[in-house]
C-alpha cells in the first residue's frame, strides 16, 4: 500500500515537472489575470491526480499518454500565448521519453518474474519501479537546475518544434509506435536479449535527438555570425563612406 502511493506521489510530480518545462519554454500567459493562473494551477493538481490514478494500475500506458498530452496541451494553449501543436509535441515528446526509460525496467521485471508484459505491467508496483522511477525525476530536476544547460535545451527544443515541426513529428510518432510495439511484443514473455536491445534503442533514440537539438543551435549559431559579419560589413562601408566624404570637404 505504502509503495502504491508513493508511485503515485512520483506520478503527480513526474507531471508537474514536464508543466514546468513546458512552462519555461511558452511563459507568457494570455491574459495577466489571476483566475487564470489560478485555473491553470488546479487543472495541473486535477490532471495530474488522474495521471497518478491510471499509473497506479498501468505502469506504462501509451493510450493514456496520447489523450493525456492531447487534454493537457488544450488547457495549456488556452491560458498561455502558444499554439496547441507546440504545446502537444514538447509535452508528448516528454511523456514518451519518460515511459521509454521505465520501458528498461519493466523487460527486466518480466525476464526474472517469467511473466508476461501485462501482468507486470497492471497491478501493483514494485520497488525497483519505484526506485528507478525516483531516479529518473531527480534527473530531470538536477538537470533542470544547472541554469545554462537547461537555458540551452530549451531554447534548442523551442527552436526545433518551431523550425523542424514535420521532423519532430515523425520522430514522437516513431518513439509512440516503438514504444507501443515495445509493449506488445512481451505479450507471451521478454528475452535477455530483448533488454539489450531496448537498452541499445533507447540510447540510438536520445543520441538522435541530441543530434538534432545540437544541429539547431549549430545552425542559430551561424545564423548569428551571418548576421554579425553582415554588420560589420555594412559599418566598414559606412566608415569608408564618411570618411572619403571628410577627405573631399
Amino acid at each position: 500500500m505504502i509503495l502504491q502511493i508513493y508511485y503515485a506521489l512520483l506520478q503527480v510530480a513526474e507531471v508537474l515537472l514536464g508543466a514546468w518545462i513546458l512552462h519555461n519554454i511558452y511563459p507568457e500567459f494570455r491574459k495577466d489575470s489571476r483566475w487564470r493562473q489560478g485555473v491553470f494551477i488546479l487543472s495541473c493538481l486535477a490532471l495530474s491526480i488522474i495521471y497518478a490514478g491510471n499509473a497506479r494500475d498501468s505502469f506504462i500506458s501509451t493510450i493514456f499518454i496520447l489523450l493525456f498530452s492531447v487534454l493537457f496541451s488544450v488547457i495549456y494553449c488556452c491560458c498561455f500565448k502558444a499554439g496547441f501543436f507546440r504545446c502537444f509535441l514538447v509535452e508528448i515528446l516528454y511523456l514518451i521519453s519518460m515511459s521509454l526509460l521505465k520501458l528498461p525496467v519493466l523487460i527486466l521485471e518480466c525476464i526474472v518474474s517469467g511473466k508476461s508484459v501485462s501482468e507486470i505491467n497492471r497491478g501493483g508496483r514494485t520497488m525497483t519501479e519505484c526506485v528507478w522511477c525516483t531516479i529518473l525525476i531527480l534527473s530531470v530536476m538536477y538537470a533542470a537546475k544547472r541554469k545554462k544547460f537547461f537555458d540551452y535545451y530549451k531554447r534548442s527544443v523551442k527552436l526545433l518544434v518551431h523550425q523542424e515541426t514535420g521532423l519532430i513529428l515523425t520522430l514522437t510518432g516513431i518513439l509512440w509506435f516503438l514504444l507501443g510495439y515495445g509493449m506488445r511484443i512481451g505479450k507471451t514473455r521478454f528475452y535477455t536479449l530483448d533488454f539489450i536491445f531496448s537498452v541499445v534503442l533507447i540510447l540510438g533514440i536520445f543520441l538522435c535527438l541530441h543530434y538534432l537539438i545540437l544541429r539547431v543551435a549549430y545552425h542559430e549559431a551561424q545564423l548569428d555570425k551571418d548576421c554579425l559579419e553582415i554588420s560589420q560589413e555594412m559599418l566598414r562601408k559606412q566608415n569608408s563612406e564618411l570618411h572619403e566624404m571628410y577627405r573631399k570637404n
